[in-house]
């Protein structure tokens, strides 16, 4: 892969290959994702992926999957309700939701 990026870069073809490979990316979401989990990413690649706002996706997903851990976590704890959604920055609709499998009410 880098050997491609390089040499499309020499000749001039790095957008054409960004273009690609962003739609390859858009078929195979998923499997993007874990190439760069894994950290075989071509500049090239990356560049396709920030361009195209997979990467900021990706990250504000994982994010919110963390908070969403949290708040459960927290919820276990049986910490407040007001004190789980400021310290989650989570809506108060998605922590009341995280409630009802528990039990509890907000």
């Amino acid at each position: 892969m880098r050997r491609i990026g390089d040499a499309a870069e020499r000749q001039g073809k790095g957008a054409s290959l960004r273009a690609y490979l962003a739609t390859i990316v858009q078929a195979n979401a998923f499997a993007a994702r874990e190439v760069v989990s894994m950290g075989f990413l071509h500049p090239v690649l990356e560049e396709a992926l920030r361009e195209n706002g997979y990467i900021a996706k990706w990250d504000a997903e994982t994010r919110a999957e963390e908070r969403f851990n949290i708040a459960q976590n927290m919820i276990g704890l049986g910490l407040p309700f007001e004190t789980i959604v400021s310290a989650t920055k989570l809506a108060p609709e998605k922590v009341r939701e995280l409630y009802a499998p528990v039990g509890g009410t907000t």
